[in-house]
């Protein structure tokens, strides 16, 4: 258990650091400083690339997770996952090269309101590689219990790099050309560090005769594997279609102020992150012992904690638009309303808590697929509906239907199959604090002028709503596992 928790701490503070990263590069760099054509194809080749690259594995690293204790024994010492994983993957990422040939012509008709991205096109196969074989040895690592070395590399040293890349070439001493063809070199490059930390695992070793695959779960796994796939897919679909689909309908100027409102959507949702993390093996143990009550409460304070927490990013964020985009680039201002939406989105997310990691780890946990799947394809007739209508606005619009929908969906299933029933009045009193910290927010002096002072007001005005914020939570005791921390802390302080 020691060496669980210190994966996930080592994984959670990586993860942090790489957000952190990566939004003074996103958001303050390239939203300064790289023309929002030149964003939109960085966005459009990684909306394109995530999906397919996760086609290309065919399911198997899902179905490898569940399956890896029957691959391993004395003869091949766990060498067979890593070959049968590297054999399936090569497959696969010839029959995404072969995909992509033959819809060239498609590609080039969807997306001719998106030149640029099309003639960057090229870069496309060599990031699919990148992410599929990086993702094959990520899986063998974790696998023998290394999630660690993957988190950092991908979350944090792949972040770093790029903030370098980023850098240099605001700084002109190269142009974006060369920038895009050493962020794709870097994609390459972690695919090669991940390799090399799979193979000095001291529980692999190359052998002859290896290439055994386990005969008794044959039909077992690739069953499992199709449900993987499904699920991986339909996620990522749900994740990038929207960008995909405003460099079809619209431009790509679309794409880059979608991507910017994204980037902020991902700050109000990192706290989920942690906990899922961390919940799901005390989930799936409270399934084992069949603890209703235990996983009632663990489901209702989800909730509410992260409702909580979400809310306050979310006002934070509307609170500093003036700030936010005094920074930016004119154009992205326009983009103002897409953060709200899709603010609102993770926050739906999050207020229904940890629905998904209940389903999943019960054995209804084809449902989850199911209601994944259903998500993609309303997802994309949303998109397909609402963008030639709205814009932007219109996949936030699409997102957050979407979202809300599949997450009623889950929490129905559970109140109907279990009974558990989250919602109080304390939501209700959440959302008025909201409104009255938000609304009192108005009254603050402005300071703006130079970029000082933008930053000062940024930290006056978040403390102050941070503040309030917390002050009434605790006055009006909406959560006891809050209170109870604010408490503790505040008798910390006073001891010293």
């Amino acid at each position: 258990m020691s060496s669980i928790k210190n994966q996930t701490i080592l994984g959670s503070a990586f993860s942090y650091l790489g957000i952190a990263v990566g939004f003074v590069t996103q958001g303050l760099l390239i939203g300064k400083y790289f023309s929002l054509t030149e964003r939109s194809v960085i966005e459009l080749i990684l909306a394109i690339s995530l999906p397919l690259s996760i086609l290309a594995n065919l399911g198997f690293n899902g179905a490898a997770n569940r399956f890896f204790p029957y691959f391993k024994n004395k003869e091949t010492n766990n060498s067979s996952f890593l070959e049968w994983s590297v054999l399936i993957s090569i497959i696969g990422f010839i029959f995404v090269a072969i995909l992509l040939y033959f819809t060239w012509p498609l590609l080039v008709v969807f997306f001719k309101t998106s030149p640029n991205f099309l003639s960057h096109f090229y870069l496309v196969l060599p990031v699919i590689f990148a992410f599929v074989f990086f993702n094959v040895f990520d899986n063998y690592s974790k696998a023998l219990k290394d999630a660690a070395s993957g988190t950092f590399i991908q979350a944090f040293l792949q972040r770093f790099i790029n903030l370098i890349l980023v850098s240099i070439c605001v700084a002109g001493i190269i142009n974006f050309e060369k920038y895009l063809l050493l962020l794709v070199g870097s994609f390459l490059l972690m695919m090669l560090i991940m390799l090399v930390v799979a193979l000095n695992k001291k529980d692999f070793q190359i052998r002859k005769s290896t290439f055994i695959f386990p005969i008794s779960i044959k039909k077992e796994f690739f069953v499992y594997s199709s449900v993987s796939i499904l699920t991986s897919i339909s996620s990522q679909i749900v994740f990038q279609i929207d960008k995909l689909m405003l460099g079809g309908f619209k431009n790509e100027t679309n794409v880059a102020i979608y991507g910017n409102a994204v980037l902020f959507a991902t700050v109000v949702g990192t706290p989920a992150l942690a906990l899922m993390k961390s919940v799901v093996p005390i989930v799936a143990e409270a399934w084992k012992e069949k603890d209703f009550p235990k996983l009632f409460s663990i489901y209702k304070k989800s909730c509410i904690t992260q409702f909580l927490i979400g809310t306050l990013l979310l006002i934070g964020i509307i609170a500093n638009f003036h700030n936010v985009f005094a920074i930016l680039q004119p154009e992205y201002a326009k983009g103002k309303w897409v953060i709200v939406l899709l603010g609102l989105a993770k926050l739906v997310d999050m207020a229904t808590g940890i629905n998904g990691v209940i389903i999943s780890t019960s054995k209804y946990y084809v449902f989850d697929t199911v209601t994944f799947v259903i998500l993609a394809i309303v997802t994309i007739f949303m998109n397909r509906w609402l963008i030639p209508l709205y814009g932007v606005n219109g996949a936030g619009i699409a997102t957050l239907a979407s979202i809300s929908l599949y997450n009623f969906a889950r929490y129905l299933f559970i109140y109907l199959k279990f009974g558990f029933q989250p919602f109080d009045f304390q939501f209700i009193k959440v959302f008025l604090i909201a409104g009255l910290v938000l609304a009192l927010n108005y009254f603050l002096p402005v300071l703006d002028g130079n970029v000082f002072l933008i930053l000062f007001d940024t930290f006056y005005r978040s403390m102050i709503i941070a503040v309030l914020f917390v002050f009434l939570i605790f006055k009006f005791q909406i959560s006891l596992d809050i209170n109870q921390l604010i408490s503790n802390t505040l008798n910390k302080f006073k001891r010293q």
